[in-house]
């Protein structure tokens, strides 16, 4: 998987770099065909919150996630917790045939062959 991390108003630090690109690989585990991951680390200026989105590209989709926090490390571990629960619901339709993009379950072309 390709990950590419891009950090606003501040310079990341390595062991933060470390930590998202390892909370990444853990997704794999979930769903191995994740092509590449887009994180973006923000730091408000208004709030003083920190901002964490990461969007996965997996076979003809995107998911999305952003979470807010004091800390990057949380606000990087709710973004996997949404998209470990956003990669489970994906596998799942992709194992019962709903393939992103198709809208027509093979249950149904099947019925029609008959």
């Amino acid at each position: 998987m390709d990950v590419q991390i891009t950090s606003r108003h501040f310079k990341a630090r390595e062991s933060l770099l470390d930590h998202v690109e390892g909370s990444l690989e853990g997704l794999t585990q979930i769903y191995d065909g994740i092509v590449n991951a887009e994180v973006i680390l923000e730091i408000e200026k208004h709030d003083e919150g920190k901002v964490a989105e990461i969007v996965l590209m997996v076979y003809q989709d995107r998911l999305f996630a952003k979470e807010m926090s004091d800390d990057f490390v949380m606000s990087v571990n709710g973004c996997v917790d949404k998209l470990e629960r956003q990669l489970k619901k994906y596998k799942e339709k992709m194992h019962r045939g709903q393939r992103p993009g198709s809208g027509v379950e093979p249950s149904a072309l099947m019925a029609e062959e008959e």
